[in-house]
């Protein structure tokens, strides 16, 4: 994502998704003016945001990130460039699909998404 001055300016990939107001997302705040982002990992319920994780994340503007999403049987585990940023239990399976999330004035750009299904 680029820099913003939009405070509330966030993108994100949403999973377990069944419309717009009932999904899992991975949401990272729009990279400030002095380059830090921090991410959420929640749960959208209806009305209902439960926020099931957070943490710092190393991003810059202009570099391409690998984001992976690793959703198991009682656990969803986030890694960013290869680091393991945060792991939470799950009170149940999910699923439905997925989707990519923009929130306020901001600019972001996707590319080489891939979904598979891993045995483990």
């Amino acid at each position: 994502s680029a820099p913003t001055e939009d405070k509330q300016a966030a993108v994100g990939l949403c999973f377990g998704l069944a419309d717009e107001r009932n999904h899992y997302r991975l949401e990272w705040s729009a990279v400030s003016m002095d380059g830090r982002s921090s991410a959420r990992l929640v749960r959208q319920d209806g009305d209902l945001k439960e926020l099931l994780g957070e943490f710092e994340i190393p991003w810059s503007d202009g570099i391409w990130h690998d984001v992976v999403i690793e959703i198991g049987s009682d656990s969803v585990a986030v890694h960013v460039d290869g680091y393991q940023e945060t792991r939470v239990p799950l009170s149940g399976p999910i699923v439905g699909g997925i989707g990519l999330w923009l929130s306020g004035q901001v600019e972001a750009h996707f590319d080489n998404i891939h979904v598979q299904v891993s045995e483990k």
